[in-house]
């Protein structure tokens, strides 16, 4: 039987060079020749656009010296995530260098839900003089204008999607009103927040003695840009590569804890660790209680506390872990495969957790995943994209069921009444068949391109390493090989969840490993002593100090049954 794989435009080669891969690479990812420099190697200096072009970002300095020359309460109300969490740390951070008087406001995700809540700003109106909302507030048009008519301003950094019309704010700083600066993606919230930073730290009336503060927040800024699935490409790319490096030496002491946690190496700190290890700990806090505790380790100023903080954070983490598997479990019973989105809902998930179950599912059945819990009092809601439709604009066909909806194409959360989730799942699923045929995930394994097997060495890790680091928009290239000759396997990790496999190439043996190819043990097994085409990544593999080059096999079918169809960008 002929199975279909997946090869995009330009690579079905075979590739014979490092140079023509990186220049095939570079080509689909939109990189030009005359960029090809900039990509691979980032520069602070030059790959951030000056953050007082932004729209907005002059207005917002003006308004917050204004305020510290005042010596005026500055309120940041942020959000719960790690976006959220890195973002306010961010503002917060570059505020007290600036000696503003500042008091920060993390939302509780259940009793306060996500974006500016009336009900507690009236309760915090008589302490405050100027509102900066961050990671929310460019919906919140009805919250600012009660808070205009107290005499309170408020500045608005958000980076989710422009409603119809803008909030009557005293600056708003939102990449959409700037989209041609940030021809690589637009920023996360952390990402943004970093701009206005950098504009404070650059004005005249800076009270800072640190020429570098900017550089150091640097960590934080990677740390919300991994969490929220921004394209990394252009600036936000520069963000991840400098920021990774920042959190290799980091000197924060929460963040040290937050490390040694997580049982992470900083000097070899990857992307992928931040993406797996860090940011779930982070999201823990406000999924299980109040994201308070992230943004405290985040922030921390002593080793001492930093340990009594992560401790509560590796506690709040374990118990997550439970709900989230509960929740996963009873929501993957409801699923129904022939719908075109799964909505789910029960009045005993936790709102915290739902998030989670939705990114699961979303990725086990390839399409949109929509979860619902409660607080108590209303049903909250999570939702997922697949491939390349716009969760949010499904849901937004469905906003006349729904008290509160905010996010973007990839991810959005939002509120409803419990007796109106019927007919938001009749006009989710409504509006998912209507895009139905455009929207149609390709689920075939995709490769950047087929290569000869003699291009597999640790020169060509190097290389490709170039291409780090990996995310939404620049993913870590996989290279096709054919005909390989597998000479043996074994079991490898708890419950022989891994493979390890041995090639024979001319006249050496290849290592590989396959995570989580366990499950198709048999399969596997009668390979052995055929060719076989894969689809992987070389990688070096250090061992007890002895490095050697190893193939990540991430797709296995028996050649001859693999026809590879070229796919356009």
């Amino acid at each position: 039987m002929t199975v279909a794989w997946h090869v995009r435009a330009g690579g079905r080669g075979p590739v014979t060079s490092q140079e023509e891969l990186q220049r095939l690479l570079l080509d689909q990812r939109g990189v030009a020749k005359s960029s090809a420099e900039r990509f691979l190697s980032p520069s602070f200096e030059r790959d951030f656009c000056e953050p007082r072009d932004i729209a907005g970002v002059v207005a917002a300095v003006d308004r917050i010296y204004q305020a510290i020359e005042k010596k005026e309460r500055i309120l940041i109300w942020g959000d719960y995530d790690a976006d959220g969490v890195t973002s306010t740390a961010i503002v917060v951070a570059v505020m007290q260098q600036l000696s503003a008087q500042v008091t920060p406001y993390l939302p509780n995700r259940n009793t306060d839900g996500y974006g500016l809540n009336g009900s507690v700003l009236e309760q915090l109106a008589p302490e405050i003089d100027l509102l900066i909302s961050v990671d929310c507030g460019i919906t919140a048009g009805v919250e600012i204008a009660e808070l205009s008519q107290k005499g309170i301003d408020v500045i608005v950094v958000d980076h989710h999607e422009l409603p119809d019309e803008l909030p009557a704010a005293s600056a708003i700083v939102h990449p959409m009103l700037s989209a041609k600066l940030f021809a690589g993606g637009l920023p996360s919230a952390a990402g943004l927040a970093l701009k206005l930073a950098v504009a404070l730290l650059a004005d005249d009336r800076s009270s800072s003695t640190d020429p570098d503060f900017d550089k150091k927040l640097l960590d934080l800024a990677a740390i919300g840009t991994l969490a929220d699935v921004v394209p990394l490409l252009g600036e936000n790319r520069a963000i991840v590569h400098f920021g990774l490096q920042m959190l290799r030496h980091t000197q924060r002491p929460g963040l040290i804890a937050l490390l040694k946690a997580a049982r992470v190496e900083a000097h070899s700190l990857t992307e992928h660790e931040v993406i797996w290890k860090l940011i779930p700990r982070l999201n823990a806090a406000g999924r299980m209680q109040n994201s308070w505790l992230a943004f405290d380790l985040l922030l921390a100023k002593t080793e001492e506390k930093a340990a009594e903080l992560v401790g509560a954070l590796e506690k709040l983490n374990r118990q997550r872990r439970v709900l989230s598997q509960r929740v996963l479990r009873e929501a993957e019973a409801q699923v129904d495969e022939e719908a075109p989105v799964i909505f789910v809902h029960n009045t005993e998930w936790e709102a915290g957790v739902v998030g989670v179950a939705a990114g699961r599912l979303a990725e086990k059945y390839s399409r949109p995943a929509i979860v619902i819990g409660g607080n108590g009092k209303e049903a909250v809601g999570s939702a997922r994209s697949f491939s390349t439709i716009n969760i949010l604009s499904l849901l937004q066909a469905g906003e006349d069921h729904l008290i509160r909806v905010g996010g973007h194409a990839k991810a959005a959360g939002f509120t409803a009444k419990w007796e109106a989730l019927d007919q938001l799942g009749e006009v989710v699923q409504q509006a998912a068949r209507d895009h139905l045929e455009q929207a149609q995930p390709h689920s075939a394994p995709q490769a950047d391109a087929i290569v000869e097997v003699d291009l597999i060495t640790l020169s060509l890790v190097r290389v490709l390493a170039q291409f780090a680091p990996y995310g939404e928009g620049n993913a870590r290239p996989a290279l096709a090989i054919r005909n390989l000759l597998l000479v043996d396997w074994r079991e490898v990790g708890r419950g022989g969840a891994h493979i390890k496999f041995t090639f024979w190439r001319e006249h050496e043996e290849l290592d590989g490993i396959g995570f989580g190819l366990g499950k198709r043990m048999a399969e596997i097994k009668e390979l052995v002593g055929t060719q076989v085409d894969v689809i992987g990544y070389p990688e070096e593999n250090a061992w007890r100090g002895r490095h050697s080059l190893q193939l990540v096999v991430e797709h296995i079918a028996p050649a001859g049954e693999v026809a590879f169809e070229e796919q356009s960008q």
